[in-house]
């Protein structure tokens, strides 16, 4: 595990550090190469200062659940619709919802990116789903529906 306040940007040979689990608050910048969608274990990336878009890899980490408090830019990557669940709060991401995260089965996050679009509504079946802080965002299942989209909430 990497919470050591590690610096500079993530190497491609990150790739080779396949047992990695957390990596976590350090002050690591810049993309997440795609040498990323080796670390089969990561479960945790989050409390960086990653930016750009998350790769397309980014989808084949099926133990990767927290990406939250970095720079992340772009938008979904379609492939992270195949986790069962994910924390994608607090980054820059833009763009609707792909469909695909309606597959996912377990507690979503995705609250304060910058968000457009109409929420799937295959999200409406998820558990708990929290998306507020994404004022373009727009839930066809109501106010009171599966999604909550509002602040404080």
């Amino acid at each position: 595990d990497l919470e050591n306040g590690i610096t500079g940007s993530i190497p491609p040979e990150i790739g080779q550090l396949t047992a990695l689990t957390y990596l976590g608050w350090n002050k690591i910048n810049g993309p997440i190469p795609p040498e990323i969608g080796q670390l089969t274990a990561l479960a945790y990336l989050n409390s960086n200062r990653i930016d750009g878009p998350l790769p397309t890899e980014s989808g084949l980490l099926t133990a990767l659940t927290i990406i939250v408090n970095n720079e992340i830019t772009g938008t979904f990557p379609t492939e992270i619709g195949q986790l069962t669940a994910l924390y994608l709060n607090d980054n820059k991401i833009d763009g609707p919802i792909p469909t695909e995260f309606g597959q996912l089965s377990a507690l979503t996050s995705l609250g304060y990116n910058k968000i457009t679009g109409t929420f799937p509504p295959a999200l409406c079946y998820v558990a708990t789903c929290q998306a507020a802080g994404n004022p373009d965002l727009v839930a066809p299942c109501g106010s009171t529906g599966c999604c909550d989209l509002r602040d404080g909430a």
